[in-house]
């Protein structure tokens, strides 16, 4: 402020002070209210000061307390290595440097005691890696072979029931062939019919087609009812042991002679003829006398004709059908030959004899082993797939 004014107005004072009594105080107000305002100005400027600065000295009083801090820690560490210059300058070197030896080779033991102890644990986890490796390979096996059973299981699975199936269609068709069954071989086919409905799979639809054809080919067949056959081969068996014999006495024909009377109704004198009657006889000497067999040559006729019977039994269930007519034929000549044919029990016995005759015993049967070829060829072809599907 001072070097505002002129160097000349400071020289003219100097040399009159007189005459700059009366400036001179001009020149003091003035100074004085300048002074003011710097003063004023210096406030202000401190004020703003003080309230900007406020952050920096909490900042600088941190900053303070961190670094009393870190010096404490310095002194403290000094005076401890202090205590340790001390104690070692007043220990005995030798002893020191036998102690620091022993701490050293004690420090070296434990580093190769942590050496070691690191192999080991190196050693033991590598054959650890070693392990769970080979316990991951025999997991990822075990998988695949679970997953493979699992496949096998599916397939197995699908397997049986066409086995089943083809167990089925073979016993239909054997039966068929070896025993002319067609009545079981029909029930045969209706089972593995079912089965196959019940997978609902369109892959089988054709083996389904060939099954229903098979079972209508078995509807056609007039099958005999071998057990009817069987039964009056029975009765016919049976009846052979009562058949009269060719002129047999009247008691044996089982009926008297026409125009005889019975005992009441003739004179005494007949009855004394027909008495004895029994005790002598007079026969002809022909060549039907001579045909009429003894005691013990009828049984052995009755017992001829009881095995043609059962020779046309065994014929039947052969199915021998020229067996058969030829079994029943030779007991139809022995009948005719030997037993009275006016009794009533031999017109019985040929009327049934006549009716086993003209049975079939041996119809022909139908080919039915399309069903099963076909289910062959799906099975050799591997087209089986899920049959439930």
């Amino acid at each position: 402020m001072n070097e505002s004014f002129p160097k000349a107005h400071i020289a003219e004072e100097i040399a009159s002070p007189q005459q700059a009594q009366k400036p001179g105080k001009g020149l003091a107000m003035l100074a004085l209210i300048l002074a003011l305002a710097s003063s004023a100005c210096v406030a202000w400027l401190w004020w703003q000061n003080l309230r900007a600065g406020s952050a920096a000295e909490a900042e600088l009083a941190t900053a303070s307390a961190h670094e009393a801090q870190q010096v404490a820690g310095l002194e403290s560490r000094i005076g401890t290595l202090e205590a340790r210059v001390t104690s070692l300058g007043s220990a005995d070197p030798s002893g020191r440097i036998n102690t620091l030896e022993h701490d050293l080779k004690a420090l070296q033991d434990s580093a190769a005691q942590g050496q070691e102890f690191q192999q080991e644990t190196s050693s033991w986890t590598r054959s650890m890696q070693a392990a769970i490796a080979g316990d991951e390979a025999r997991l990822a096996t075990a998988e695949a072979h679970l997953a493979v059973l699992s496949a096998r299981s599916m397939d197995t699975a699908a397997e049986l029931s066409l086995a089943e199936i083809d167990y089925v269609l073979r016993l239909a068709q054997e039966r068929l062939e070896l025993f002319a069954d067609a009545r079981t071989a029909n029930q045969a086919l209706t089972i593995a019919s079912q089965q196959l409905a019940a997978f609902n799979n369109p892959l089988y639809v054709g083996l389904q087609q060939d099954i229903a054809a098979a079972r209508l080919k078995l509807a056609d067949v007039n099958e005999p009812d071998y057990t009817s056959i069987f039964a009056r081969l029975d009765s016919l068996q049976l009846s052979v042991m009562a058949l009269p014999f060719k002129d047999a006495p009247p008691a044996e024909k089982g009926a008297l002679p026409q125009g005889e009377t019975t005992w009441r109704e003739t004179s005494w004198w007949e009855r004394i003829k027909q008495a004895l009657s029994g005790l002598v006889t007079v026969r002809r000497d022909s060549e039907i006398a001579n045909s009429i067999p003894v005691f013990a040559d009828q049984d052995l006729i009755r017992q001829h004709a009881w095995l043609e019977l059962e020779i046309a039994r065994l014929a039947a269930l052969r199915r021998d059908q020229l067996s058969w007519t030829a079994a029943l034929n030779r007991f139809a000549a022995t009948t005719a030959h030997w037993f009275e044919p006016a009794s009533q029990a031999t017109r019985d016995a040929l009327a049934q004899l006549g009716e086993l005759q003209h049975q079939d015993i041996d119809p022909t049967m139908p080919d039915i082993s399309a069903p099963l070829a076909a289910l062959q060829a799906l099975r050799v072809a591997g087209v089986m797939g899920d049959p439930a599907q």
